[in-house]
């Protein structure tokens, strides 16, 4: 009894401290972006979204070098799943995410590469080309977002730029980072203990509480920055950690060690969900052009009936 009070324990305060370290990590980001003359979106991609990414990365390189790819692909498509789903619909009901006509371009490109990896992927067993390939995207897309100098989702803000602020503000950006990805690493053990009192098996905790776990961060981020108004920043951190799991974190994984293709067919359920939680989020985009609160609880209650529907088909 005493060893689940401990995991109970000590999963509220993982989460305390994820929260604060998220907030914290949110201002430092602000400020390299000013300093270097880089967009709140690009510095949400690259440097928030990317780090945030890093438990995602560890279990894939882990499961890769293990022989167990698959589970490093249920982390991938779930997590995407939450980025998506519940990241960006905790950040709408939470703070609101208002989009005007030049965010929309960035965005739908986002979702559409997304969805066209994930469709490749139902079609076609990947190997360690695809890998390569995938890692080659993902250093094409970071070269685009910073060589891109328009308006939209990557206009950028420059203060005069400072040498000793920059570094103290990078050091310190990377000091919560880390305490951020080690809070969620607390989290999810602890969730894991916990759920085998119910005895959930570990093909589901795999699709669902770890990748939800491993998802903690950006929801910290994400909400965080849509509750300060920064709104670039909660997208770029939360549509942004979809394509870094997809082309990094899956390229490793294929690179390190392609996936088998009855691993890939097991897993097509979760796969097709990532599909449509896009189409529904390319709907709001596109469609009704804003993402609020109720578009935000709509994106939530997507969410729970995935994992309502995953687990009962498992």
């Amino acid at each position: 009894m005493v060893d689940w009070l401990t995991a109970a324990v000590l999963l509220f305060f993982s989460l305390l401290v994820l929260f604060k370290a998220g907030e914290k990590s949110i201002q430092n980001a602000i400020a390299l972006a000013r300093l270097v003359g880089m967009s709140e979106f690009v510095v949400g991609f690259l440097l928030v979204s990317v780090s945030t990414s890093l438990p995602e990365l560890a279990i894939a390189i882990s499961s890769a070098l293990d022989g167990s790819s698959a589970i490093s692909l249920g982390n991938v498509f779930g997590a995407n799943l939450s980025d998506v789903l519940l990241v960006v619909g905790a950040s709408a009901v939470f703070g609101g995410l208002v989009l005007n006509k030049n965010d929309f371009k960035d965005l739908v490109l986002i979702l559409l590469g997304s969805s066209l990896i994930s469709l490749v992927l139902v079609l076609y067993t990947p190997g360690r080309l695809t890998g390569v390939l995938l890692l080659l995207s993902f250093l094409a897309y970071v070269y685009y977002l910073l060589t891109k100098k328009k308006q939209g989702l990557l206009v950028a803000v420059k203060t005069p730029f400072d040498f000793r602020k920059f570094f103290l503000t990078l050091f310190s950006f990377a000091f919560f980072i880390l305490l951020v990805l080690a809070s969620s690493k607390i989290a999810v053990d602890n969730a894991v203990l916990l759920s085998g009192f119910f005895g959930v098996s570990e093909l589901v905790l795999g699709a669902t509480l770890i990748s939800l776990g491993t998802t903690l961060p950006e929801l910290s981020v994400s909400v965080l920055a849509a509750r300060q108004g920064r709104f670039r920043l909660a997208l770029g951190n939360a549509v942004g950690s979809s394509i870094v799991n997809l082309s990094l974190v899956f390229g490793t994984t294929l690179a390190l060690n392609p996936v088998a293709g009855e691993g890939l067919t097991s897993l097509l359920r979760l796969i097709v969900f990532s599909v449509i939680a896009n189409i529904f989020l390319l709907y709001l985009i596109l469609i009704r052009k804003k993402i609020d609160k109720k578009a935000g609880f709509a994106l939530i209650f997507s969410y729970v009936a995935f994992l309502l529907l995953f687990i009962a088909g498992s």
